[in-house]
């Protein structure tokens, strides 16, 4: 029986990468729970695989009906492969930079769209110019992590800005 060494190769690899995956863990979910998810089940689908690869070519899936035929086993293979592959690009594209800068861009337009929604509110309830200015300025230095700000407001009598 020959020993198909590339094959054990690929399937150690793909085991001691779900085990490092597994040592980071609580990193991986604190950045994306299902990141970690799709990472951790697409490296085990192509761990599978291979180990079941290494099985074929010694023979002990020969006695399982479906899969001891050729041409069954390699659609098998391939389609555990590509899910395998799916998955793990799934998990690993949470890390590139564009989808880092994504879902940075949504958290600021989520700021926003909050800071947008309570003046809103605010200007529902309160009819005090001065006071809704002042709110809002409170709220803008919160939502936005200002160190200060000022607002001015433009006098028609007097005919200049006023603090």
């Amino acid at each position: 029986m020959n020993l198909p060494l590339f094959d054990l190769i690929i399937a150690s690899i793909f085991l001691f990468s779900l085990i490092a995956v597994s040592k980071f863990k609580v990193q991986l979910q604190n950045e994306s729970k299902e990141s970690y998810r799709n990472i951790f089940s697409g490296l085990a689908i192509m761990a599978f695989t291979s180990l079941g690869n290494v099985y074929y070519q010694h023979g002990l899936l020969a006695s399982i009906p479906f899969i001891s035929e050729p041409l069954f086993f390699k659609l098998i293979y391939w389609i555990g492969n590509i899910t395998g592959i799916t998955f793990l690009i799934s998990g690993l594209s949470t890390w590139l930079p564009l989808a880092r800068m994504f879902k940075r861009y949504n958290k600021d337009k989520f700021k926003r769209l909050e800071f947008i929604k309570k003046i809103e509110q605010l200007s529902r309830v309160e009819n005090r110019l001065n006071i809704i200015l002042e709110q809002t300025l409170k709220d803008m230095i919160y939502s936005f992590n200002l160190s200060g700000g000022a607002v001015f407001v433009y006098s028609r009598n007097k005919k200049k800005m006023i603090l």
